[in-house]
């Protein structure tokens, strides 16, 4: 049985002057041995936050740094409990629970390894079907012991999954065409100790000098440090002293953690790895070891720039935070010898180790959600619609699409677009485009102008009608994406804020107002510090019938930050779109965040389709740090839109071609056609080419024929309607 000495350990913050100062606090700290760096903040902040213990505070005090203790626990209570996070018992049940809730979508807790201790390893397998071998995705929490706040991330990541799997399109594809292997505790003997330490301590438990008992002065092994990717490539990116919290171990992988976390990692082969750690709201990237990128830099920023317009997390290699070496996302990129290249990233997410706060972890999930759906979608290849456009000209119908294949590493070839419409709605006369050759990231977009042509059925009082594009490759890629044709918009939800708020609820600070017409936190002038509020629909929309769903904002912002463009941007202030349904309890998810300044008036459409609800609801969500304001967030108008089919007769299943009238005939062949009707009706005569173009258009009375002969060879659609019912007919001009 273990004996422990537990000591008391405190996050201490040093300011400086300047961000080459702060470089050099962290140098001489790491210097010294004092690296165990919590944050580092080269902004407005200009400060590095350190976890000591009662000697190194005194030793601090002895070099002349000036600090402040921005954490400590007077009341163990509440991190010998975790409060609100997961113990590591609670996480095991908690994936049990969504197992036995969705059992065909995620498996029973598994395995993978046990620790000094004996302690499993547990993995759950998220996505249907798991006989199919499909693209992989990976995501580990807690491998440092004292980061339960991405415990309750990653847990949280899989149970949205799990209720928008069947309601979401986009999710239900990625489960049916993903494996996501989750690992919530990467580090359980850590992790378990601070259930009953001061919740501080960050290593594993080896007992590095073989005494027996485990003290926090002398034992442990940094698991971000001991893995085979340029360990021990110097000693400032990791320490070979056991005593260090950033201690590599004896040998690269020479814990039992780090080498079930490479066995299991290397036999499953991810495309796309998360190593997900707190604190400091930041997304990093590899090298760690020395400031030249990966000849991989340009795909990971086009991946981080997405990630970034939801959470605001700052982005950057992670040498520029400070150098590692031996890490996870360093492993996970370089190691290309023990499996096939992947895209390794670090989170660190919140603003503190401990922030034991329900609505904090909330909040939390909900900014990672859309980040970590970007790095899903990532790990095998995936079609964005970035345009789906369409044009009426009668009763045809012409869409064009653009878009992109985020896939990393997973080219598209010879791809190949397909249209499709239900019956009742309309007859497609072009429906296949074929797009070419569609590389993967960052290169991998596209564009098909006018690629469909739809002939819509002439008793729809407006072109409404579901469409669905299916994506096919020779080598077995498909995935098919639904859209909405919408002729008619139907307004669910409108405000230009000449009035008042009565369509609103207010929650947290109550400053939000109307100034000249628009909605703002700041109606008298600039906003204030320490902001931490929103204003949602006081009445949510049931939208469950609606086939499209699309918020519209006009508005423009002025608040402390950054370049928005800029990745390394430091982000104090912000403002956000956010999206909720009933069936996700408190979560919302993030849609965009804002900061910077956009001095006019834009209008952005953010599609929620796949959010539809009998209660869906938006909010508009404001914070500020401590110091530092400006003119704020300004709403000019506010639209929910939504879409759906709208038919002359009661049942959708209509088909004119059964009724009674349904007698119109086309006949002939060698392009020779006569068109006939066995009552009194105009025939309107519409004939297509291959890509969709009208080149003929002929009105008959009650029939007559059309003469084709002296076409050019090819494939055509004949579409003929009366007042009655509508007939198409492919035919071939030889």
């Amino acid at each position: 049985m273990w004996l422990f000495l537990v000591a008391s350990s405190y996050v201490v913050r040093i300011h400086a002057g300047s961000p080459d100062e702060v470089r050099s606090i962290v140098e001489s700290l790491v210097s010294d041995g004092l690296n165990d760096i919590a944050h580092v903040d080269y902004g407005k902040g200009l400060y590095v936050d350190v976890v000591v213990s009662d000697y190194e505070m005194s030793y601090l005090k002895e070099r002349g740094f000036s600090y402040k203790v921005i954490e400590e626990s007077p009341d163990l209570s509440v991190k010998i409990n975790f409060g609100p996070y997961y113990t590591y018992s609670e996480a095991y049940s908690a994936l049990s629970n969504i197992h036995s809730s969705f059992p065909s979508l995620v498996s029973a807790p598994f395995s993978i390894g046990t620790t000094w201790e004996g302690r499993d390893i547990w993995a759950v397998r998220v996505g249907a079907d798991s006989s199919l071998h499909k693209p992989v995705f990976w995501l580990n929490n807690a491998i440092h012991a004292r980061e339960p706040g991405g415990v309750s991330v990653g847990i949280g990541f899989v149970d949205f999954l799990t209720k928008m799997y069947g309601r979401s399109p986009e999710i239900t594809y990625l489960l049916d065409n993903r494996t996501f292997y989750y690992i919530p505790v990467a580090n359980p003997d850590g992790y378990t100790y601070n259930e009953v330490s001061d919740g501080y301590w960050r290593k594993n438990k080896r007992d590095n000098n073989n005494d027996g008992q485990f003290t926090e002065a002398d034992d442990g092994v940094d698991l971000n440090r001991n893995f085979g990717y340029m360990w021990g490539y110097d000693d400032n990116g990791s320490s070979p002293d056991p005593t260090s919290p950033v201690y590599r171990g004896p040998a690269p992988f020479s814990e039992p953690e780090s080498q079930a976390y490479r066995d299991f990692f290397n036999s499953v082969q991810p495309a796309v790895a998360i190593d997900m750690h707190t604190y400091s709201n930041l997304i990093l990237w590899p090298w760690g070891y020395t400031s030249t990128p990966t000849a991989e830099d340009t795909i990971y920023r086009f991946f981080a720039w997405r990630m970034f317009r939801h959470n605001a997390y700052q982005s950057y290699q992670s040498y520029y935070l400070y150098p590692t070496n031996g890490t996870t996302d360093d492993w996970i990129h370089g190691a290309t010898d023990e499996h096939p290249l992947a895209l390794g990233w670090t989170f660190e997410v919140g603003e503190a180790f401990w922030q034991p706060d329900t609505g904090i972890i909330v909040e939390q999930i909900g900014e990672n959600i859309m980040p970590l759906l970007d790095l899903l979608k990532a790990s095998g290849p995936y079609i964005e619609i970035d345009n789906f456009d369409y044009t009426f000209s009668g009763d045809t119908v012409y869409i064009s699409i653009s878009g992109k294949n985020v896939g990393f590493g997973f080219n598209l070839n010879s791809l190949t677009a397909t249209i499709t419409v239900p019956d009742t709605f309309g007859v497609v006369v072009d429906g296949t485009e074929n797009i070419g050759d569609v590389s993967s990231v960052p290169d991998g977009y596209f564009s098909a102008p006018n690629a469909f042509a739809v002939v819509v059925r002439d008793y729809l009082p407006y072109k409404n009608f579901p469409v669905e594009i299916t994506f096919t490759t020779p080598d077995g890629f498909s995935q098919n994406i639904p859209l909405f044709v919408a002729e008619k918009l139907d307004t669910l939800f409108y405000d230009d804020f000449d009035t008042d708020l009565s369509q609103w609820t207010v929650v947290g600070d109550n400053v939000w107002g109307i100034s000249n017409g628009n909605l703002t936190e700041s109606p008298s002038g600039d906003y204030s510090n320490n902001l931490d509020t929103y204003i949602k629909l006081a009445s949510p929309l049931n939208v469950s019938d609606y086939g499209m769903v699309k918020l519209v904002i006009v508005h423009r912002w002025d608040i402390e930050g950054n370049s928005y463009q800029d990745l390394g941007s430091s982000i104090y202030d912000w403002a956000s779109i956010d999206v909720n349904a009933s069936y996700l309890e408190n979560l919302w998810p993030v849609l965009q965040r804002y900061w910077a300044s956009q001095g006019t008036y834009i209008t952005q459409e953010f599609d929620l389709t796949q959010f539809r609800d009998t209660a869906l609801n938006i909010r508009l969500k404001f914070y500020s740090d401590y110091s530092v304001t400006a003119d704020g967030w300004n709403i000019d108008k506010v639209l929910i839109v939504g879409a759906r089919p709208y038919l002359t007769v009661d049942e959708s299943e209509y088909d004119p071609s059964s009724s009674m009238f349904g007698h119109l005939m086309i006949e002939g062949r060698d392009g020779l056609y006569n068109i006939r009707v066995p009552y009194n009706s105009p025939i309107d005569v519409h004939v297509f080419n291959a890509g969709g173009r009208l080149v003929l258009r002929k009105k008959l009375e009650s029939g007559g024929s059309i003469d084709l002969r002296n076409f050019s060879p090819g494939f055509y659609i004949i579409h003929a309607r009366t007042t009655r019912e509508t007939l198409s007919k492919k035919i071939i001009i030889r």
